[in-house]
């Protein structure tokens, strides 16, 4: 029998070839396991259309995977050169379209020879050609209905075998190499096949196949976030890669995409929420670890052995996992990888709220652990290393009192100890503790007065919850039962934003303790 092929002319320059950018992106496997929810459109599908086969169900399972093998063999093969096996188009069916195809019915036809691979029933062709007839649906969103049928989602296609199919349905051609790399990119990227189906069912290539047709093409419904913004989409991936070094789950990537698509969240933000996520800190990286994943997010490269050691100096010197990170955060490397993605980073996490509870509890324990280790224990002295001083206390004065050397690395003054506190407590809870503990600068040194002080110590502290006053000012509220006794009261602390650090507006705070029993959260 002579073979024939169907073709319909259509004028393609290059950029009608690819409906999507090319990405620069590495090829890296992507599995993405879902239980996409089909409420919506499909609903009303179901109301306008008929189904093409079986019973569909609005729960799909879907696998989005590209593995290495498959993509050897892609990229080695000519394009051009199909796999008989997934051919879905007998001569005897081109011949049919050849002869009979013309029309709403003739369109119809296709998508049944070309999607499904069969012949339509009758039943089934006349229901889709009266759905267009009579203007309820159009070109496009028939054809997604094909697309998200049970019947064709059974097929279980590869991602390769997939494209070929919307290359001969919506372009009418086969695939050439560059537009084949181009889509497997944008799935390996993490966008899903109905974002791919968008990019060939509203390319000018299916415009025209549906006015040949004589059928208006329209537009496909997006059901899922992560289609919305492929930039977005592909930013939170790289997240979910280099801090949590897995691939995302569908549920997890469609809210952050969400969340940064709504304005409720920014890359700033997102980046946090990995960063200090329960998972991450799960995986209970060293310091040094902590900083180089912190350079692959926010500088995209490797941590240089300068850069690495200045950052951990940094953190022995007092200062936090999150004074660290905002400092990433606000690089402009940071700005430049947002930009490459199309998405502004927002403003410094600095200068909002931007902890949950064990943020909040971390910092309570180590602005604790600070103030009992400087004004309670002091812990941080040499006692080879003193001289005297004249000591007053409320009832007396000693004039030959032991005043003690400090002992921290670049700590020479009280200036150099108001810095080191600042990064826990506002100036206010600063002044507080240093007018209550005696200092004298002498030789380049800061000497410390050895005068015991009484530390309370308290059996249990719960957090009963917390109120943002402002960007910059929360109130916290704890009761504390003071160690050997029965009783308790509650007290109120203000986290505030300070000269560039969050801090604590008092002192008294005990580290041997625990926060816990979290109640309520505003």
């Amino acid at each position: 029998m002579k073979k024939w092929k169907l073709f319909i002319c259509t004028a393609v320059s290059a950029s009608m070839l690819f409906c999507v950018p090319v990405s620069a992106e590495e090829s890296v496997t992507v599995q993405i396991s879902e239980e996409t929810s089909v409420e919506g459109t499909e609903a009303d599908l179901k109301e306008t259309m008929p189904e093409t086969g079986g019973e569909s169900s609005n729960d799909q399972t879907e696998s989005i995977e590209m593995e290495s093998a498959e993509t050897e063999s892609m990229m080695s093969s000519e394009p051009e050169t199909e796999n008989e096996e997934e051919e879905l188009i007998t001569e005897e069916t081109v011949e049919n379209e050849l002869l009979e195809a013309s029309g709403v019915e003739g369109f119809v036809e296709r998508l049944y020879t070309r999607i499904l691979g069969r012949q339509a029933d009758t039943a089934g062709l006349k229901a889709w050609a009266d759905v267009l007839k009579s203007g309820k649906e159009q070109g496009a969103k028939v054809a997604q209905g094909f697309i998200e049928s049970e019947e064709f989602r059974n097929r279980s296609l590869s991602n390769d075998a997939y494209l070929r199919i919307l290359y001969k349905t919506f372009l009418n051609r086969k695939p050439d190499r560059g537009g084949m790399d181009a889509w497997m990119s944008e799935m390996n990227a993490g966008l899903s096949r109905m974002h791919i189906f968008r990019g060939f069912a509203e390319s000018p290539e299916f415009t025209e196949i549906c006015q040949n047709f004589g059928i208006t093409r329209g537009s496909v419904q997006i059901r899922e976030a992560r289609d919305e913004n492929a930039g977005i989409t592909k930013f939170i991936v790289r997240c979910y890669r280099l801090c949590l070094e897995r691939e995302p789950d569908a549920g997890g990537l469609n809210s952050w995409c969400e969340a940064i698509l709504n304005g409720s969240e920014t890359a700033k933000g997102a980046a946090y929420g990995f960063v200090f996520s329960n998972e991450f800190k799960a995986r209970n990286l060293s310091d040094s670890e902590y900083i180089r994943i912190l350079y692959r997010v926010f500088m995209d490269r490797e941590a240089d052995d300068s850069g690495l050691n200045s950052w951990l100096k940094v953190i022995d010197n007092g200062k936090s996992l999150f004074h660290v990170f905002n400092g990433f955060a606000d690089s402009r490397e940071f700005a430049g990888i947002c930009a490459s993605f199309g998405i502004d980073p927002g403003p410094s996490l600095g200068a909002k709220e931007v902890f949950d509870f064990n943020y909040f509890a971390n910092a309570y324990r180590e602005a604790g652990r600070f103030y009992w280790e400087w004004f309670i224990d002091s812990a941080h002295i040499d006692e080879t290393d003193w001289i005297t001083g004249t000591y007053t206390t409320m009832y007396e004065t000693y004039d030959e009192w032991p005043y003690y050397a400090v002992d921290y690395e670049g700590i020479h003054s009280v200036a150099d100890l108001r810095a080191l506190a600042h990064q826990h407590f506002n100036n206010s809870a600063i002044d507080e503790m240093i007018k209550n503990k005696d200092f004298i600068e002498r030789n380049g040194k800061l000497y410390i007065s050895g005068a015991e002080e009484l530390g309370g110590g308290f059996s249990a502290i719960v957090f009963l919850g917390w109120k943002k006053l402002s960007d910059g000012d929360c109130e916290f509220y704890i009761v504390e039962e003071p160690e050997g006794t029965y009783y308790g009261y509650t007290t109120v602390l203000h986290y505030r934003y300070e000269n560039g650090e969050w801090g604590f507006d008092t002192p008294f705070l005990d580290s041997s303790t625990e926060i816990h029993d979290l109640v309520e959260r505003n």
